[in-house]
This record gives structure tokens, sequence and C-alpha cells, in this order.
């Protein structure tokens, strides 16, 4: 009888490794769940930041393309409005010999 209680009780030492062993296992499994959705959770934020930064690059880069057009816009501008005013002071002077030539 002493024999089958300390059988026993070895028995439920071994059952009670197992159940321990087992329960570090299953928190193993879930620790490393855990660890897996956080790093996707990482790997997410950091391509969303990214995605972002070259979105502002693009829009940058935009803007820029566009303030160059505006720019060359207004400088041809002036050209046709300098060319016009020298077009006409020519005509002024044009005419004002025609009048010292005439008298």
């Amino acid at each position: 009888r002493k024999r089958a209680e300390e059988e026993a009780a070895k028995r439920q030492g071994e059952n009670e490794e197992k159940i321990k062993l087992a329960e570090e296992r299953k928190q193993q499994v879930i620790d490393g769940r855990v660890e897996n959705i956080s790093t996707q959770m990482n790997e997410k934020s950091k391509r969303a930041a990214d995605t972002r930064r070259q979105e502002e690059e693009r829009t940058k880069e935009k803007g820029d393309h566009i303030n160059a057009k505006i720019r060359l816009a207004e400088e041809r501008r002036e050209n046709i409005i300098r060319e016009q005013q020298e077009l006409l002071q020519a005509k002024s002077t044009q005419k004002e010999r025609v009048v010292i030539d005439k008298q």
C-alpha cells in the first residue's frame, strides 16, 4: 500500500510537471503570437509612415513644378509687356521724326 501511494505521488508529480510544461509551451505560443502581431503592427506603421513621406515629397515636387510654371508665365508676361512698351516707344519716336521731318 505504501508503495502504491508512493507510485501515485510520483505519477501526480510527473503529471503536475507535464501540466506545468504544457502551460509554459502554451504561454510561449501566446507570447510568440503577441510578438508576431506587434511586429506586424510595427511594419504596417512603418509602411504607412513611408507612404505618407512619399506622398508629401510628391506633393512638394508638384508644388515646386507648379511654382516654376508660374514663374515662367510671369517672366513671359513681363517680356511681352516690355516688348510692347519698346514697340510703342519706337512708334512714338518714329512719329516724332516724321513730325520733325515735315517741319
